[in-house]
This record gives structure tokens, C-alpha cells and sequence, in this order.
């Protein structure tokens, strides 16, 4: 990860729940997640595979496990 990832959540993107650096032209920043913005909750990242394959609009995109070194976080 650097300050360039972004995950596109995105309905209307042809990057739709992926990971993309840097944030694609039609993947609007307002419907993803800069990673870099949380600092170290992202330090590791991992793809799990729900709904990634052939992505269905609308059914989930960015399931993320994070750590933020003390407690739980609100996602």
C-alpha cells in the first residue's frame, strides 16, 4: 500500500471492488476508500475474495480487516 491506493466501491466504475492505484478516472474518490488515509489500519492488506471474481454491482465491495493496535475499530 502507498499514498496512491484506493479500493473503488464505485457502482458505476469499471474498477468496482478492487484495488486500484492510483484511483481510476470513473471511480469517484466520494464512493471509495483512500487507504492511506488511515494510516496503519491498512499497513497489511489482503484480498478475500467476496464478490471479487465477476463482481455483482450493488452486492459489497470493500470487506477490509484492520488492525489499529489497541482496540477494535468502527468499521
Amino acid at each position: 500500500m502507498n499514498r496512491n491506493s484506493w479500493w473503488c466501491q464505485d457502482n458505476r466504475s469499471r474498477a468496482y471492488n478492487r484495488w486500484a492505484k492510483p484511483l481510476p478516472a470513473d471511480c469517484r474518490a466520494a464512493e471509495s476508500e483512500h487507504l492511506a488515509d488511515y494510516g496503519t489500519q491498512y499497513t497489511h492488506a489482503l484480498i478475500i475474495g467476496f464478490n471479487y471474481h465477476k463482481p455483482a454491482r450493488g452486492r459489497g465491495a470493500g470487506i477490509f480487516l484492520h488492525v489499529n493496535g489497541r482496540a477494535a475499530t468502527a468499521g
